[in-house]
């Protein structure tokens, strides 16, 4: 089993400090389960990234002069299934 938490503090996404394209406090969380056959030549890999869903602003531009903010969220919760094979 593999399980990992990542923290960051609230940041600016534009060098103008955009309050719609402020980023608050993200907490990830990441697991896997890994099983690996008796003979050692293949594992079966279950898991998720971004499991409880987070969502925020990871980049932005603000436009003033179109009157535009344009923003990009991060990835949703992800789920995967892998298979590895050893010769």
């Amino acid at each position: 089993f593999r399980a990992d938490w990542s923290h960051t503090s609230p940041l600016a996404n534009d060098l103008s400090n955009t309050p719609e394209l402020m980023q608050g406090t993200v907490d990830y969380f990441n697991m896997s389960a890994t099983y690996t056959n008796p003979s050692g030549n293949w594992d079966l890999v279950l898991g998720g990234r971004n499991i409880t869903d987070e969502r925020h602003i990871i980049t932005g531009q603000h436009q003033p002069a179109a009157g535009m903010i344009l923003g990009t969220y991060n990835r949703p919760a992800e789920w995967f299934l892998t298979l590895r094979v050893r010769n």
